[in-house]
């Protein structure tokens, strides 16, 4: 997840291609065995090894998509992601 975090925009934002990537990952982290009440934030900038900033900025990406619920500090996957996480075939 660290690759083009250097060459950022001016206000911070990370290059569209990183933040593409983050948004990916995020998707699929709220998707893989997800606490009932939702992801906090604070384990997903851990977990991602990424800036909060970066991170709540492709956690708001997300919920514009329809593809995540923000609750202040939880995050969750709607049922728009859940949907479309179903199609993929389950691994034996």
């Amino acid at each position: 997840m660290q690759d083009d975090r250097t060459a950022g925009s001016a206000d911070g934002d990370p290059p569209p291609r990183h933040r593409h990537q983050l948004k990916r990952w995020l998707l699929l982290e709220l998707v893989s065995y997800p606490p009932a009440q939702g992801d906090d934030l604070e384990y997903l900038t851990r977990t991602l090894k990424e800036h909060r900033l970066h991170v709540e900025a492709a956690v708001d990406d997300l919920v514009r998509d329809g593809l995540a619920e923000r609750d202040g500090v939880r995050v969750r996957a709607s049922t728009a992601a859940w949907r479309f996480d179903a199609l993929w075939p389950a691994r034996a």
